[in-house]
Order: C-alpha cells, then sequence, then structure tokens
C-alpha cells in the first residue's frame, strides 16, 4: 500500500493557550477584521456551553451528561421539571396566571440567575418560563433556560430551545447556533449539529472554529473533499492544526483512529473515530477494501437524504471493487450533483481503464485531478494510461507527480508518528507541497516548522504577509492548468455516460460453484527419497541474503527416460562469489517404480554453479526432454541422449556471474516451429553479492531490487543448424526490467505464442513477435503490465488457466507483502485484474506469494490454485516473518476461498519460505500434485490424496509441423452444454516446469462428446465420445489417440 493510513498527528501548535496556529492579533486587520471581531470570535464563538448554575444536590450534573444519559432522561422527566415545580393541585407554577403588566423582565432575571446560583433549578425555571411567556425572545432567559436543561441531561430541550433564538439576533444567534451544534454533537445528532455550524458560518463566514467542527465531523463521516474546503478557509485565516493540514494530503484516504486504541501522544484528545457506514466505508476503502466498502453502503446510498459525497464514494468502490452489475446500476441513478464531483470522474476512469477506452479514462481522470489534485489513485492510472496511449513523457510527467506527492504524504505521515519534531520530516512535507503547486499548505507547515525552531515572532509576521498576499492573489492553491500538469482537457474525448457501460463491457461469471470437496494432501518426499534442500550459500545462511540469494531455487518435472513416470530436476546454490562453482550440484532424480533415486552423476548431468531457475523441453526435436539451467554465469544445455545420459553445453560464453538470470522457458516464440529458450534477467550490477544492512536490535533491512541495475531479458533462438543465436529481447535500455517469474503460451488465440514477463517492482511485459523479426511489448495495451490499481507487483509465480469457464486463457500472479495478487481474466480480449472481485486480495495481502499454479485439486472441473509463501528477509520482524504458510484457494466460478487442508503429515499446518511450485500427477492417479522448494528447507511433494468421484481427462501432445512440445496448443472439451478449455504451456511461471501434461477436471461427465485440438500451428483436429478417466497422447495429424498404460506403483 503506497500511502499508509492518515492518522491525526501531534499537534504541534504556536499558541497553547487555545491550540491553534495563529501568528498573531494582527492577522484580523489583515483578513478585513477589526481587533474586537477577533476577540470576539475567541470568546462568543467558543460555543463550550458552561451552565450560569451549580446544583447544591451534585456539583457534576453538568459535568457528567452525555449523549446516552440526555436521552434517557429526557424520556423519563416532564418537559419543564418534576413534582416540585408544581402547585397543590399538580398544575406548573409557570401555569398559574399572571399580570404581565406587571411582571418585571430585569428584576425576574436577576432573581432567576440567583436562584440557578442556589441550585434551585425550578424556581429558577418558573421566573424564566413567565419571562418567555412576555418575550419569547428574550435572549438571555432562552440561555439562561437552556442552562437548566443542560444540567437535567435533558439536551434535546436545550437545542430546541437555542434554536429559537432569531438569527436577526447577530452574535446571540451565533454564539446560540453554536452551543446548539456541540450539544447535538454530544446526542450524536451529526447532520442536526452541521445544520447549526452552517448556520454560523452564514451568519459570520469567517468563524474558525466553525470550519474548524465542521471539517472535524465530515474527515470522521468519510466526506473528505467536503471537509478539505472547510481546512483550506482555515488555511486561508492562518488559523489551522497540524493534524488539519495533513489531513489535506491525499483527500482519497481517511483520516482516522481506531477506537479500541489509547490516544498514544496527542496532547488535546482530538480523535477521529469514524462516523456512521460512510466514515467505517472510507476507511475501507483506504484499506483497499473495496468490495466491504460497498457493501456497508449499499442499503444507506438508496436513502434519498444520503449526501452527495457518500453516493459518489459508493460508485467508485463499485468501480474500485469491479463490481460491474452494481457499477451500471449506480451509473444510471447518478444525478448532476454526483457528476460533478472528483470521486464520480475517478469510478468513471477506472471503468473505462478497465475496458482498454485509454483516451477516454484520460479524460475521466483529468476531470478527477481537476477537482481533487490530492487523488493519487486517478495519478497512477494516468501513469497506465498514458503508457497505454505510448505518450511516455506524459507518463513520466505523472509519474513523477505521483512520486512527490507519495513522498511528501509518508513525511507527513511520519511526523504523526514521533513524539518529538523530526524537522527534516518537515522539510521534505514543505518541498514537496511547494513542488506539488500547494503553497499556502506549504507555509502553515513551514510556521509551524519555525515555531519548532524558537523563531522570533518576526518571521511569523514575515509568514503571515506571505499567507495574505497568497489568500489577495488567488494562488493559494493550485489552479487548473498547475493540476492538469499543463494539459488541455479538450484534448481528450469527453465520456459519453449514456454509451460508457454497454453490456458487452460488463465482465459476469458465467458459471458458479455451490460447494467443493475438503481437500486432503500428503508430504511423501522422505518416503519415497526426495532428498533435496535448496542452499543458499556454502556454508547454512538464515538470514542477511543478497539479493541473488533471497530467489531460491527452481525445480523441473520432466520424463527424461521415456518411462511414463515423473522425474524431477532441482536446481542448487550451494556456493559462494567470486566463483560462485564448486559446491553441491543440482540433482537428478530418477522415478523408479514410484521411489526416487538420485542418477545426477551416473547421467552426467551434474551442474555445479550457483543455479536459480530451470526447465525442461525438446531441444533438438528428437523425442527427448532436454534441460536448461540458469545460472550466474554461463548458463547449461544438458541435451538428452536418450541412454539415461545428457551431455552438457554451454548456452553462450558469455560468463558473467553478476547477471542474475531466474527462470528459463523453452517453447517457439520466433514463429518456425522450432523451440527458443527465454532466460529472464533479475539484476545485472556488479553489486550484486551486497549483503543488507543489520540494525543494532537485529533487525534486517533486506535488499530491493530498486538498489540495482535492471538486467535485460535474452533469447537464445533454435537456429536450423543447431545453434544457439543470442538476442536480448529488447535494444530499448528502457526495458531492461527485473524478470522473475516467465510463460510462453498463446495468450491472443493468433498463431503464434507470446512470452510473458512477470517483473519485480516495474511493470510486467508481455513480448509479441512481429514481422519484422522484433518483440513488441503489449502488455499496457493488454492490460498485463500492471494491477487493477495501476501499481507494479512483485510478480513472482505465475498460474495458468481458464478459471472463470469461459473458453479464454487467465492467470493469477503472486506479489509482495501489503499487496494482492493479481488474477488477470481475459475478457474481450483484453485483460482485467480481477483479484478483488474473486476474492483473493484479502487472504494474499499479508503474505509474500512465490510458486503458484492451476491445480484442480476435486476435479469438479473449476481450477483452483495452490501458492507456496516466504518472506525474501529473515528481518526478525514479527509483523513480516520469514516461514509463512502455505495456501490452496477453491474455484468457486465467481470467487476464490482460502481452504482447510487435511495433512496427515503437518505440511499444511507448518510454514515454510517457500519457492518454485510445479505441478504433477506422480501417483498417476488423475489428481494433480505438487512439488515445492524451500530455502534451506527440504524440498515437499504433495500428493492429492482428496477424496471426489468427479471424473478427469489427462493429454500429452506431440507436434509433427509444429515443434514436437507444441508449446501454444489450444485444447477444448464438450460434454452437453459443458465446455472445458485448456492450453499447453512453457515456463509455468516461476523457476520451475509442469509435467507436460494437459489436466481436465470433468466433475459427474462421464463421456466427452468431442474434443478439439488447436495446435500451435493453427492446424484443427476434432475428436468424438472420449472416454473419461484415462490419459491420452496425441499425435499431430493422428486421427486416434493412443492410450497411455504405465506400470509405476500407485497408492
Amino acid at each position: 500500500m503506497i500511502y499508509s493510513k492518515q492518522i491525526p498527528l501531534a499537534d504541534k501548535e504556536l499558541n497553547d493557550s487555545d491550540r491553534l496556529i495563529s501568528f498573531n492579533r494582527s492577522i484580523a486587520a489583515l483578513s478585513g477584521c477589526s481587533r474586537g471581531l477577533t476577540i470576539l470570535a475567541a470568546i462568543t464563538l467558543g460555543f463550550v456551553f458552561t451552565p450560569g448554575c451549580k446544583s447544591k444536590q451534585n456539583d457534576g450534573v453538568a459535568k457528567s451528561s452525555s449523549a446516552s444519559s440526555g436521552v434517557g432522561e429526557a424520556s423519563l422527566m416532564d418537559p419543564i421539571g418534576g413534582a416540585s415545580d408544581r402547585d397543590a393541585t399538580g398544575r406548573p407554577e409557570s401555569d398559574k396566571p399572571f399580570d404581565d403588566k406587571l411582571f418585571d423582565i430585569a428584576t425576574s432575571l436577576q432573581a432567576a440567575h440567583a436562584h440557578l446560583e442556589d441550585g434551585e433549578l425550578a424556581e429558577a425555571e418558573s421566573l424564566l418560563r413567565k419571562i418567555l411567556l412576555v418575550n419569547p425572545t428574550d435572549v438571555q432567559a432562552i440561555f439562561e433556560l437552556a442552562s437548566i436543561q443542560v444540567t437535567r441531561g435533558q439536551l434535546n430541550d436545550a437545542i430546541d430551545l437555542f434554536d429559537a433564538v432569531p438569527v436577526d439576533d447577530g452574535q446571540m444567534a451565533v454564539r446560540a447556533a453554536g452551543q446548539a451544534a456541540e450539544l447535538c454533537v454530544k446526542q450524536e445528532r451529526f447532520a442536526d449539529a452541521l445544520e447549526r455550524y452552517r448556520k454560523v458560518l452564514a451568519i459570520f463566514p469567517a468563524s474558525p472554529l466553525a470550519h474548524r467542527q465542521i471539517a472535524f465531523i465530515l474527515n470522521r463521516q468519510g466526506r473528505r473533499h467536503e471537509a478539505a474546503r472547510h481546512v483550506r478557509v482555515l488555511c486561508k485565516l492562518g488559523n489551522v492544526r497540524q493534524d488539519e493540514l495533513h489531513s489535506l494530503m491525499v483527500l482519497s484516504d481517511a483520516i482516522y483512529d481506531d477506537p479500541n486504541e489509547k490516544a498514544s501522544h496527542q496532547s488535546d484528545g482530538v480523535r477521529h473515530y469514524p462516523i456512521g457506514p460512510s466514515g467505517l466505508a472510507r476507511k475501507l476503502f483506504s484499506e483497499k477494501r473495496y468490495v466491504e466498502a460497498a457493501d456497508l453502503l449499499s442499503e444507506s446510498v438508496n436513502s434519498p437524504d444520503t449526501p452527495v459525497a457518500v453516493q459518489a464514494l459508493y460508485g467508485r468502490c463499485l468501480a474500485e471493487a469491479q463490481d460491474d452489475e452494481r457499477f451500471v446500476v449506480w451509473l444510471g441513478q447518478v444525478d448532476e450533483s454526483i457528476r460533478n464531483t472528483s470521486e464520480f470522474w475517478s469510478a468513471i476512469g477506472t471503468w473505462m481503464l478497465n475496458q482498454k477506452r485509454f483516451d477516454e479514462s484520460v479524460r475521466a481522470f483529468l476531470e478527477a485531478v481537476v477537482r481533487d489534485p490530492t487523488d493519487a489513485y486517478s495519478y497512477r492510472r494516468l501513469i497506465q494510461a498514458f503508457t497505454a496511449l505510448d505518450r511516455p513523457d506524459d507518463a513520466k510527467r505523472w509519474d513523477d507527480r505521483h512520486q512527490l506527492l507519495r513522498t511528501t504524504t509518508l513525511a507527513s505521515n511520519e511526523i504523526g508518528k514521533l513524539v518529538e519534531p523530526d524537522l527534516d520530516q518537515y522539510k521534505t512535507v514543505i518541498e514537496g507541497l511547494e513542488g506539488l503547486d500547494r503553497p499556502l499548505e506549504a507555509l502553515m507547515w513551514r510556521a509551524i516548522e519555525q515555531h519548532h525552531r524558537s523563531q522570533p515572532q518576526t518571521d511569523l509576521k514575515q509568514f503571515n504577509e506571505q499567507r495574505a498576499m497568497l489568500v489577495s492573489s488567488n494562488t493559494a492553491f493550485p489552479n487548473t492548468q498547475q493540476r492538469l500538469c499543463g494539459l488541455e482537457l479538450s484534448k481528450f474525448p469527453l465520456v459519453e455516460l449514456a454509451n460508457i457501460a454497454p453490456a458487452s463491457g460488463v465482465y459476469k461469471a458465467r458459471l458458479t460453484v455451490n460447494s467443493v470437496e475438503p481437500p486432503s494432501f500428503e508430504n511423501v518426499a522422505s518416503s519415497i527419497g526426495l532428498d533435496h534442500t535448496y542452499r543458499l550459500a556454502a556454508e547454512p545462511l538464515d538470514a542477511g541474503f543478497a539479493i541473488y540469494q533471497a530467489i531460491g531455487g527452481g525445480v523441473a518435472v520432466l520424463d527424461f527416460d521415456l518411462d511414463g513416470t515423473c522425474d524431477f530436476y532441482f536446481a542448487q546454490g550451494n556456493s559462494d562469489p567470486p566463483t560462485l562453482s564448486g559446491g553441491k550440484s543440482n540433482q537428478l532424480f530418477q522415478n523408479r517404480s514410484g521411489n526416487l533415486s538420485d542418477v545426477t552423476s551416473v547421467s552426467g548431468a551434474s551442474d555445479v554453479r550457483y543455479s536459480i531457475g530451470v526447465t525442461a523441453g525438446d531441444w533438438n526435436q528428437d523425442g527427448f526432454p532436454d534441460i536448461v539451467v540458469a545460472n550466474l554465469g554461463i548458463n547449461t544445455l544438458l541435451i538428452n541422449n536418450g541412454d539415461g545420459t545428457f551431455r552438457a553445453q554451454a548456452t553462450d560464453s558469455n560468463d558473467d556471474v553478476t547477471r542474475v538470470s531466474t527462470s528459463v522457458a523453452m517453447g517457439d516464440v520466433t514463429g518456425d516451429n522450432l523451440p527458443d529458450i527465454f532466460e529472464g534477467v533479475y539484476i545485472h550490477d556488479k553489486g550484486f553479492d551486497a549483503k543488507p544492512t543489520i540494525k543494532p536490535d537485529g533487525q534486517v533491512e533486506f535488499v530491493s531490487p530498486l538498489d540495482y541495475q535492471p538486467g535485460m531479458d535474452r533469447i537464445f533462438i533454435n537456429d536450423p543448424t543447431g545453434r544457439l543465436i543470442v538476442k536480448d529481447v529488447s535494444e530499448s535500455p528502457d526495458d531492461r526490467r527485473t524478470g522473475l517469474g516467465a510463460v510462453i503460451a498463446d495468450f491472443d488465440s493468433d498463431v503464434g505464442n507470446e512470452l510473458y514477463v512477470g517483473n519485480d517492482v516495474r511493470p510486467n511485459q508481455l513480448w509479441k513477435w512481429n514481422s519484422a523479426g522484433q518483440w513488441t511489448d503489449t502488455a499496457p495495451l493488454t492490460g498485463t503490465a500492471l494491477g487493477y490499481d495501476g501499481t507494479r507487483t512483485a510478480s513472482m509465480g505465475i498460474a495458468m488457466g481458464d478459471f472463470d469457464r469461459s473458453g479464454t486463457l487467465d492467470f493469477h500472479i503472486t506479489n509482495f507483502e501489503a499487496a494482492p495478487s493479481r488474477l488477470y481474466m481475459n475478457h474481450l480480449g483484453t485483460f482485467q485484474d480481477r483479484a478483488l472481485a474473486f476474492r483473493l486480495a484479502e487472504d494474499s495481502h499479508k503474505l509474500v506469494g512465490f510458486g503458484t499454479q492451476a491445480i484442480d485439486y476435486s476435479n469438479d472441473g473449476f481450477p483452483d490454485l495452490a501458492v507456496t509463501n516466504g518472506h525474501v528477509e529473515n528481518t526478525n520482524v514479527p509483523e513480516s516473518p520469514f516461514e509463512q504458510p502455505p495456501q490452496l484457494f477453491a474455484n468457486f466460478g465467481n470467487r476464490f476461498e482460502l481452504m482447510k487442508v487435511e495433512d496427515p503429515s503437518g505440511y499444511f499446518e507448518t510454514l515454510h519460505a517457500g519457492r518454485a511450485l510445479a505441478r504433477l500427477d506422480y501417483n498417476q492417479d488423475g489428481k494433480s500434485d505438487f512439488v515445492v522448494t524451500h530455502m534451506e528447507a527440504p524440498s515437499a511433494l504433495l500428493i492429492n490424496r482428496t477424496a471426489t468421484k468427479n471424473h478427469w481427462l489427462d493429454l500429452a501432445v506431440v507436434g509433427v509441423d509444429c515443434e514436437r512440445d507444441a508449446i501454444g496448443t489450444k485444447i477444448e472439451l464438450k460434454s452437453g452444454d459443458q465446455t472445458w478449455t485448456n492450453w499447453v504451456i512453457a515456463g509455468d511461471g516461476y523457476l520451475c516446469r509442469n509435467e507436460p501434461v494437459v489436466s481436465f477436471g470433468l466433475g459427474a461427465v462421464e463421456t466427452v462428446d468431442t474434443m478439439s485440438v488447436t495446435w500451435a500451428d493453427g492446424d484443427v483436429q476434432t475428436f468424438s465420445n472420449v472416454r473419461v478417466d484415462q490419459r491420452l497422447l496425441l499425435v499431430q495429424h493422428d486421427p486416434t489417440p493412443f492410450a497411455l498404460v504405465f506400470g509405476a506403483a500407485r497408492d
């Protein structure tokens, strides 16, 4: 989360008497007010009601009155007093007839006041009511009588009395309205309080306390943009507090306090507890819990009394939550008042961006920032839209502005956490606000800073003169051109709201699942002979990782001896700079009747370099899978000789250990029907082996990829003569990124594969080979470069599948902590990140995700998700543990749910520092298993023990005209009105390679009516009446599938 929650700051005021930033009494003259009026504001507009009486029976009654006690007592007591206030007949004394001609109001007021001083409330009330019978607008009588009601706890009656003061009574009307407002706040009648504070402003527009209280209530109600208008008035008046300045930073985010937490170091007790559904919704919005926020507001927005700002917030929550159906309904109900809010336009821009209508989204976001120049959300999405429009200068302009706003806000947040002022942070805030064209706010912060420096009053006078100049010249806040960063609105098409939401643009899940079988997995690694631990260095290392060590090591699943069972090739580090070689070798495990044997040495598959990523594929098209190893330095290609042995060859001669290679993938990306090799490069930096800083308290500050030179990914092209031609994926230095996960697949359904690269903290890339023999990055246009909110991701694991059964390829990407994973759903040829809508965000938010795969664990036909998690460093910070739990998410068609896994081995109940995760069916029972590597801990093989009667079909493919592995082939199964789709994919995400089998869960279906295979070169074959619960081999052009029967032991 870029912006931490906005908490109220410690007040560092310049005047301790009233805890306000007020420079001196010359402010009144400079703002056009007399000194007398300034005193009036300080005295008569205080609104702090002090009853003019003390009860002899209870001195504390007035002090202890509260909203609850006031309501309770008002409902039980007679409106004009208790039994002692009545005569012998039971008639109230005030009801007795009297001669008003003989009644002296002045004398009666004095007598009433004397009764109040003596605590004789009934006697005082009787006189005051008689006065009001003679003169219903006698202000002093009204105030005295109201004080009695307050003392009795009858606050609502006191409010009614204050409301009776005529508006044209000037000073006393202001005082009465202010005190009525305060009592409304005590009664939690916040709407009524706002009405009365606004009554004060109608009489005295420059009332600081009225503006302050209105802003305070509105901020607590989540109506941040309305509150900001009043805080800006306080800035103009030179009468603003530090917490109020802080509230102006980013208006989309909440400013709030947790009611369950103590007030910490705040000196004045100002606590921003959320008020009502809108206040809580704003808090949820700040935490990116958009679905919950929308649900919370869904009932209240239907009320005609719902404020415009709350209705706009509701629409924005729907847009952020990607709740297309409710968004379209909301859009049809908005009126002109809602359309004039910044949050309305931000919602429209978000919708348009999801629809890939980039020009219109730019216009909508610009409309938003014209109304709210603090809208960091719109800043991020403007970067995204301008990047897609291939306008890098404009994208950079908004990126620079966003980074400046981020830095400024974070510094403001840090100030709020400190008891003692940090003047460097103040400097950051001041310079940031000046750079954001917000000079008056900067001046107010500078005044606070100068106070902490104990500067003389002459400096305060100078600040006051500067304030007056900014206000009079109308340059206190950014003008339209400054808000637009020099762009012209008219250059971008205005959104036609009537056509904004065509039916085709509304995303809706096609199928849903009502219930799923409980999952069950068991780690059998130790019992079958899987003995592998990825070592980060020559000696065991439990913390203080260099950046290359934090990546971990991979695993490839292959059948190198073609006996029909799964073998494994594991990467190994186990060495140190400068050689990064000579330690333990990578390991090749051969499956022998269900048990594994380490055949690394006898097979010639050894590699003692520091290895990270691995993959497999048929490089030389001889039918035997070869192995590719990504090393620090020269990569290795292990050619399968077909006799159980391998011969090693280098991929190139550049032995550069400063190039940190990660995932590798093998598949045809040049369209010549020969497999190529992709090498992801994380960083290319001489300082690659730098160790992190360790603080005196033992806390480790993990290294960041932003501190290193990013790398350029490479392609090893398979020349028909057998040579490897090495090419950078791009000639532009701007395309250097921090590649982690990688996948080769047919993303766009055109003939030919694309290459997707998940980059850490930099935009992801989707490379497409063009006719000119170059790769073009189509990620910005297809919506796969950034997350739904325009933010970059950590992008480790990538899981591919048709998650919504729409017949198109979707994918899931893991992310860093404090950020949700991503779920890119294919919609009308482009992608939308719908992790929030599919309920993946909350359970992934706290963890650091690495390997992930689509695994239909119950074979119900809906691909589920397996994820391994673990931090990049053992930081010794409890909130960021190094070892973390694995996760299994069940797919319900329109959402994912985190499942509790039955596990007799205890793997799912313990914590791990997981890295690579690959899918396979080890025991050939038709249920998907998975293998996981860890940091400095044994690798695991999780066998699927889920009890299910669902059916399945596994398919292996062999290309003839296309490459033998047939990467990019699409297979579609149909049975009745149901359809299932899957693809042949290479790369498989993070440092790994899955078993090269296309798996289908089919639920209760017993026969596949038709099976359509669209081969990688566009050739199509169709098969009918396919039996389920078997594995078939499909050979291109062969009319009959081959049923594969294996001899491996089943358990």
